[in-house]
């Protein structure tokens, strides 16, 4: 991949789309002074760890103004005591600890009288958050935050259902979908799988959810039909490496997905998914040149690591995914929003 970038003497990488690779990657390219601007990699290690990356940014949303968020809800809710549930694996482990290392003692009115890392849910340990609300319930305190995937809220209030914590308790949600009170398969133990997920959505009822505000416009609309009208085609470009001589534009051409590394599926499932990271690539794309155009426009070099970066943080644009501006560790600055969890009378979840 290295060899690639430095062939073609590129000043900036967008992308990666993941964590994994954007941590590996990020330090190779801080190495050789190339911006990296993700528009999917959300790990907040970016930002907060103890050497963060220097040259790296990007556009899309972090669980950062998520948490953040939550401590004027509880000013403004008058809450002084809390709980925090964290899961613990490699995703939610470092946002946990940003909310407790970093944002929690800014606020001392909030007081964290008990934190509990959650082992992550499988089919083999489902009841163990038995334990973890018993210990909870024992400590007398009522409000919880809960930080992790939406298998271990529901694992979490499923217990409290059963141990009677439901009335009296308030729990916050970070970042819950529609579907966290489902799973799915076999091997659960009894009253934990599929045949829970009912209860499961009883549970979640009167919950408080942070979520990210959405967005939409006519023009996102727009760029949604055209990327929608591509998959449907599945027209891609020939990947050529290693790179023979300049690059020479090539005329799409209809690929058999069998030779793509997977296979192409237009269905509605798939769709929001991919329009999304499609849209925040636009975003990505768009924030570089602005950058670039800025620095041409001082008379200074576009190719220069540091004239890019410094460019960064004071622009301000509409892209596909909404407002796009960064924040002083180059994150996106994104805004949340407050909904109540109301279960249907299907059982399905609602978010007002």
């Amino acid at each position: 991949w290295m060899d690639m970038a430095l062939y073609y003497n590129v000043s900036a990488i967008i992308g990666p789309a993941c964590n994994d690779p954007g941590d590996r990657l990020a330090g190779v390219v801080e190495y050789w002074e190339i911006p990296l601007i993700s528009y999917a990699a959300d790990s907040v290690l970016f930002s907060y760890e103890l050497n963060p990356p220097q040259n790296f940014a990007r556009v899309n949303p972090t669980p950062t103004d998520l948490l953040l968020s939550f401590f004027p809800l509880a000013i403004a809710k008058n809450w002084t005591t809390m709980a925090v549930f964290f899961t613990i694996d490699i995703d939610w482990a470092p946002v946990g600890g940003v909310f407790l290392a970093i944002f929690a003692p800014a606020f001392p009115s909030v007081q964290i009288r008990l934190v509990i890392g959650v082992e992550s849910t499988t089919v083999t340990n489902a009841g163990r958050t038995m334990e973890y609300l018993s210990e909870l319930k024992a400590s007398g305190i009522r409000l919880a935050f809960l930080i992790g995937t939406c298998t271990d809220m529901r694992a979490l209030l499923l217990a409290a259902k059963r141990l009677d914590m439901i009335e009296g308790y308030t729990y916050v949600l970070l970042d819950a979908d529609r579907d966290c009170h489902i799973v799915t398969g076999d091997g659960w133990p009894t009253g934990w799988g599929p045949e829970a997920n009912d209860e499961a959505a009883q549970a979640f009822n009167n919950t408080i959810n942070i979520a990210a505000l959405g967005f939409f416009s006519p023009d996102r609309a727009a760029f949604n039909g055209q990327m929608m009208a591509d998959y449907a085609t599945q027209s891609f470009a020939p990947y050529r490496y290693p790179p023979a001589g300049d690059i020479v534009p090539a005329a799409p051409v209809v690929q058999n997905p069998q030779n793509l590394s997977y296979t192409i599926s237009v269905t509605p499932e798939y769709d929001s998914e991919a329009l999304e990271i499609a849209a925040r690539l636009y975003d990505a794309v768009t924030l570089y040149a602005m950058a670039a155009d800025a620095v041409i426009a001082d008379g200074d070099d576009p190719t220069l690591q540091q004239n890019i970066l410094s460019k960064l943080g004071s622009l301000f644009f509409i892209g596909m995914t909404g407002p796009v501006a960064l924040n002083f560790v180059n994150d996106r600055v994104s805004g949340a929003s407050f909904q109540n969890v109301a279960t249907e009378p299907s059982t399905s979840l609602r978010f007002d």
